[in-house]
């Protein structure tokens, strides 16, 4: 579907379209008890597939994921906080924005470089995400920028993503055009 985004104040205005567009809440950020989802615009909402009036509390079990979805209209500020009053929108830095992005999603051109070698023989290098992503992500090695004795395999955990590969004799190392990575809820 189309989203559109637009400037609006400090922030972004989005329109959603008939079909909605969601936002899956990790369970780990749900405490269980009682919540309320607040917005600016003119756009209906759900939480977990209930209709949710701006400003309604409601009740959402610990440690379960919840879906909000936002459906045909307009929409910014959207917040869903624990208590039973909505509270002014909370602006966050951008760094700390960006962060808890990179908990989801990552990606980098900068060159991944396995070592020299004398001899042939398997080399490997860990490269640390900037950081600690949910869970161990999928990730996507961009294209050699030299030719690789053997393609090189992956190993990913939460914190980082270790390359080993084969290097040829008296290579100058193997290097990647950086990576992708990613998890979903």
């Amino acid at each position: 579907q189309n989203v559109t985004f637009t400037a609006s104040g400090n922030g972004n205005q989005i329109t959603a379209p008939a079909g909605g567009i969601e936002q899956v809440i990790e369970g780990i950020n749900i405490g269980g008890g009682t919540y309320v989802l607040n917005w600016t615009g003119t756009a209906t909402a759900t939480v977990n597939g209930t209709a949710r009036a701006k400003g309604e509390s409601f009740t959402l079990s610990a440690n379960t994921n919840a879906t909000v979805r936002l459906i045909g209209g307009t929409a910014s500020q959207v917040q869903l906080e624990v208590g039973t009053v909505a509270t002014p929108f909370e602006h966050r830095p951008i760094g700390a924005e960006l962060a808890l992005c990179q908990r989801y999603y990552q990606t980098t051109t900068l060159p991944l470089r396995l070592p020299q070698n004398d001899t042939s023989a398997v080399r490997a290098n860990s490269f640390l995400f900037p950081v600690t992503m949910r869970a161990a992500p999928t990730v996507t090695l961009g294209s050699p920028e030299n030719s690789w004795a053997v393609v090189p395999s992956v190993s990913t955990s939460a914190y980082g993503v270790q390359i080993i590969g084969t290097i040829a004799a008296s290579s100058i190392g193997q290097t990647v055009a950086g990576y992708t990575a990613t998890i979903e809820l």
